[in-house]
């Protein structure tokens, strides 16, 4: 691999030399453009997550939308993938990316746990992001309260907890069967990069 980036960039630099002596030929110029092209991509690949995905990816949220966010939940824990509006995320396109995976072939109940689950595991992974000290929370190794979650909040977020690991016990492996990601940790982060209702 140091060999080709150092090959690339005396390439480049003798490029330079060609081209102020007036001697450069257009196919050379189209080799050293793919070679930077390569090369870009290379650097691109080699980015550490924090950088592929900003936590500014995630809208910023005021006391009214954790009450609005709260008030959504259905008194078993979850939230339904339409009340993802409430978050930025449209509903709609989760649920496309869950059809093209194939979650209908796991039957109606596995099907409409999963939609419940991945509400859940959306909203929880903005909380954690954009208020990490009122809630404390963590997708890996599997859902959980990682320390004291402040406010009003704690029986909800205790209870949403409680069932994204009840229906991830029940139904393991979701995730990498249908290929959403790695983890609900990588699949939630996808998530949030493709299916926002607006860029932010």
């Amino acid at each position: 691999m140091t060999s080709f980036v150092f090959a690339v960039i005396v390439y480049s630099e003798e490029s330079s030399e060609y081209e102020s002596a007036g001697s450069f030929e257009s196919s050379s110029t189209e080799d050293e453009l793919e070679e930077r092209e390569a090369l870009e991509e290379l650097e691109r690949d080699a980015e550490p997550l924090s950088l592929k995905y900003p936590t500014r990816q995630y809208p910023s949220l005021e006391e009214s939308d954790v009450a609005a966010i709260f008030q959504a939940q259905n008194v078993e824990g979850y939230w339904l993938l339409d009340d993802l509006e409430l978050i930025g995320l449209d509903g709609k396109k989760v649920e496309e990316l869950l059809l093209k995976a194939g979650a209908k072939s796991l039957g109606t109940t596995v099907h409409t746990a999963l939609k419940r689950l991945l509400a859940v595991l959306l909203v929880l992974k903005l909380l954690a992001t954009q208020l990490p000290s009122q809630f404390p929370l963590r997708l890996l190794p599997t859902v959980h309260i990682t320390g004291k979650v402040e406010g009003r909040y704690v029986s909800k977020v205790e209870k949403a907890v409680a069932y994204a690991a009840k229906i991830d016990q029940l139904y393991p492996s979701l995730c990498g069967r249908l290929e959403l990601g790695h983890n609900w940790d990588s699949a939630t982060e996808d998530i949030w990069l493709n299916v926002q209702l607006r860029k932010l």
